[in-house]
């Protein structure tokens, strides 16, 4: 690859992600909302959780073909950008206020699952059983998360949320909402493939390791979506 032909592949890349990203929310949500799922369901599930999607996507790519760097790189790349960038540039915006309810409950439950994975990840490898235990602890934070919330949520909470729900979900049939997710999977899909390839033929011109790559453009290019969201959010 010439040096514009990678750097076109990673700005398509990040571009397929973020549209595919945003098609797979907005079926899933007009999908959930025709289930009579509440507002605040979710928003605190699919709306919430898929600013994520496109890290999921390029580190389970880069796994699958083998690159644990760029996977893991991504994964903790992206933790240190949204920390440190994302909470940074949103609170030069708007100083960000910041609920005890949530350094008291949903704080250690990050950190917990960032030293859990420190400690699993000292011997080299993240093997199946180990990933089922992150997935399970997803499922019950959620939950938690979820049950915590619909109970303190107050009436402008709820209406925040009804509103974001509202701008992601579109009146139409069943099949056009299967439609967005499968285009938003396949575009996921697509501009991980791209993403990859362009990051990993920069590590070759540079001479750096597929790691310094993930921890850095990787993850930083994957978490402009909740840059994005976190702005606009901080602007309101």
């Amino acid at each position: 690859m010439t040096v514009w032909i990678t750097l076109t592949s990673l700005a398509g890349g990040l571009a397929l992600l973020a549209l595919g990203g945003e098609a797979l929310i907005r079926g899933a949500v007009s999908v959930a909302r025709q289930a009579r799922l509440s507002p605040a369901v979710i928003g605190l599930t699919i709306v919430a959780m898929g600013t994520s999607l496109p890290e999921l996507s390029v580190s389970l790519l880069a796994a699958a073909d083998g690159r644990g760097d760029i996977a893991m790189g991504n994964v903790v790349g992206s933790n240190i950008f949204n920390v440190a960038a994302i909470v940074g540039l949103t609170a030069l915006v708007r100083p960000i206020q910041v609920h005890l309810t949530a350094v008291k409950l949903e704080w250690p439950f990050m950190f917990t699952a960032l030293f859990v994975c420190l400690l699993l990840a000292r011997d080299g490898f993240i093997d199946r059983l180990e990933a089922g235990f992150f997935l399970v602890a997803l499922l019950l934070f959620t939950g938690y998360a979820v049950r915590v919330a619909r109970t303190g949520l107050t009436a402008s909470d709820e209406a925040e949320l009804a509103d974001e729900v509202q701008r992601r979900a579109m009146a139409q049939r069943v099949a056009v909402d299967v439609g967005l997710i499968v285009l938003g999977l396949v575009l996921l899909a697509v501009g991980a493939r791209f993403l990859v390839a362009g990051a990993v033929t920069i590590a070759q011109f540079a001479g750096l390791s597929e790691r310094v790559i993930g921890l850095t453009i990787v993850a930083a290019g994957t978490s402009l979506p909740e840059l994005a969201a976190s702005v606009v959010a901080a602007r309101r």
